[in-house]
């Protein structure tokens, strides 16, 4: 087994409309963990392609991104650390 040494880095958030990745209708059962993690990270993504397009953090891209990830399986605790903590390095 090979082990990459690299950064650990989020890659570069696309500039996309949020409407551009709503969810694919996945089930959310237990063998979709890692497309879950997907999915969250393209909600944080677009979130932060927002702030970053605006310079300014908009109260209806930040409902949208909220009502997508309370809305089943994508509300995991890791994944929202790692998102905060992401936001953080953007903007310190």
């Amino acid at each position: 087994m090979k082990i990459n040494h690299s950064s650990h880095q989020l890659p570069q958030p696309k500039l996309a409309s949020s409407r551009d990745s709503a969810p694919t209708g996945r089930s959310s059962g237990a063998g979709e963990a890692g497309r879950a993690n997907e999915s969250t990270s393209n909600v944080y993504a677009d979130l932060l392609a927002g702030v970053r397009e605006d310079q300014l953090v908009r109260p209806t891209r930040v409902a949208e991104a909220k009502d997508k990830l309370q809305s089943g399986a994508l509300n995991t605790r890791a994944v929202a650390d790692e998102a905060a903590a992401a936001l953080l390095r953007e903007f310190s």
